[in-house]
C-alpha cells in the first residue's frame, strides 16, 4: 500500500456567509457534510466513532447566528452560534433564565464553554442544556428548503437533520414567590464527563398553592431527554397541601426509564432520578 493511501484525506471546508448559502451546501453534499461552529460536537463524534465528514460547513461567518436579545414576546432569543460562555456571562441569562445558566455552568471546563455553542449542545441531542430548555418549553427557529420555521424544541429534536438550527427562544422566568425551578446533574466527575443523570423541573402555582404548570425532564449519559408526562399529570391541578408525595414518588419511578450504562445499571439510574425529584418536591412542600 502506498503511503498516500494511508493518510486520511482532509475534509473540504466551506465558508458560507448566509443561512441560505449554508443550507445550499448541506443540500449539495447531503450526508457527506456537517455543520460546524465551535467544533466540540464534531470532536466528540470523531473520538467516539472515528468519523469525520468529508465536507465541513463552517458557520463562523454567518452574522444571523449571533446575538442575544430580549423580545417583545417575553423571550430571550439566542443565535445558534453564541458560545456557552457568552450565554453564561450575559445579564439576560442570569436574570431571566437562571435554570439554563445553571445547566451551562456544569458543562465541561471553561475552555469547552468558550468554544462550544448553545446550538451545538442542542443538535448533539443529549446536551446538558436540553432538560432545562425543555422544562421552560423553549422553541427554535430553523431553516431548510421550505424556508424559516419556528417550532417547539421538543419537536425539532425528533429530527435535527431535517433543518438547520438558527436561533433558540427561551421564555423569560421572572423571580416570583409562585414559581420554582430546579436543575441537577449527577456524574462520576460533574464537569468533565457526560452526566449519569440530569433532571430539570419548572413549577408554577396560583395563590391557593394549586399547581398550574408542571414540567419534569430527565436525561443522562446517552439517553435523550424524556418528559415525564404521567408524573406531570398527577401533580398538575393538585394543591401543595394535599399532594401525596408517596404517590408522586411511585409515579416518578414508573415514568422514568433508563437502560444500563457502562458504569451503572438502569434501575440504579432510575432510582437516582426519582429521588432527586422526590426530595425537591418534599423540600418545596415543607417550606411552603
Amino acid at each position: 500500500m502506498q503511503m498516500e493511501e494511508m493518510i486520511p484525506r482532509p475534509p473540504s471546508v466551506w465558508l458560507p456567509q448566509t443561512v441560505e448559502e449554508a443550507w445550499q451546501y448541506k443540500e449539495t453534499y447531503g450526508v457527506d457534510a456537517e455543520f460546524v461552529a465551535g467544533g466540540t460536537f464534531i470532536q466528540v463524534k470523531r473520538e467516539k466513532l472515528g468519523i469525520l465528514a468529508p465536507n465541513l460547513i463552517s458557520l463562523h461567518l454567518i452574522s444571523a447566528l449571533q446575538g442575544i436579545e430580549e423580545t417583545i414576546e417575553g423571550t430571550i432569543t439566542v443565535g445558534a452560534n453564541v458560545t456557552l460562555s457568552q450565554c453564561l456571562q450575559h445579564p439576560l441569562f442570569i436574570e431571566g433564565a437562571p435554570v439554563v445558566a445553571k445547566a451551562i455552568s456544569t458543562i465541561g471546563a471553561p475552555a469547552i464553554r468558550n468554544q462550544g455553542t448553545l446550538g451545538g449542545n442542542i443538535v448533539y441531542g443529549i446536551g446538558d442544556t436540553l432538560p432545562a430548555l425543555l422544562a421552560l418549553e423553549a422553541t427554535v427557529t430553523t431553516y431548510n428548503a421550505s424556508g424559516y420555521s419556528t417550532v417547539p424544541l421538543e419537536e425539532y429534536l425528533h429530527d435535527v437533520d431535517s433543518a438547520m438550527l438558527v436561533a433558540v427562544h427561551i421564555p423569560i422566568v421572572l423571580e416570583s414567590k409562585n414559581q420554582y425551578w430546579f436543575y441537577e446533574k449527577v456524574g462520576r466527575r460533574e464537569a468533565f464527563v457526560p452526566s449519569s443523570v440530569t433532571v430539570a423541573m419548572c413549577l408554577t402555582w396560583d395563590d391557593t398553592k394549586t399547581f398550574q404548570f408542571v414540567r419534569l425532564i430527565v436525561s443522562g449519559s446517552d439517553h435523550p431527554p424524556q418528559r415525564l408526562q404521567a408524573s406531570q399529570s398527577v401533580i398538575e391541578a393538585s394543591a401543595m397541601g394535599t399532594l401525596d408525595l408517596e404517590q408522586v414518588k411511585t409515579c416518578l419511578h414508573s415514568d422514568i426509564t433508563f437502560s444500563s450504562s457502562t458504569f451503572s445499571s438502569g434501575s440504579y439510574l432510575e432510582m437516582v432520578a426519582t429521588n432527586l425529584f422526590y426530595h425537591q418536591f418534599k423540600e418545596l412542600i415543607q417550606s411552603s
